[in-house]
């Protein structure tokens, strides 16, 4: 998929948006899924991901494979995170219910 964002689009988009930041060609993935009590895996499935943008509706812990609410970084509801993290790293994340996340990667 393929599209232009305008600043009056959702948020909660999907997909592959190619743009172009700062006169560099660059791509976007972008997509909203649910983490719950157990670990979850944090990616759009962007190749050569270079940063990452969290944006849960819940508190989520976020951290390594071993990642619990006890040893995990906490995201709390509605805040944007944004992380520069290399596409070969992956990303986990854990909640105490359901949890909605809008994940938007960058190259």
């Amino acid at each position: 998929m393929t599209a232009t964002l305008s600043e009056n689009d959702d948020k909660n988009f999907g997909g592959f948006i190619n743009t172009r930041v700062r006169g560099q060609e660059g791509a976007l993935a972008g997509k909203t899924v649910s983490v719950t009590t157990s670990r979850s895996v944090l990616t759009a499935g962007l190749d050569s991901r270079n940063s990452i943008l969290i944006h849960p509706l819940g508190d989520i812990f976020i951290g390594d494979v071993t990642v619990t609410a006890a040893s995990g970084f906490k995201v709390t509801s509605g805040t944007q995170l944004r992380l520069d993290i290399r596409e070969d790293l992956d990303l986990y994340a854990i909640a105490s219910g359901t949890v909605s996340v809008t994940l938007l990667e960058i190259n």
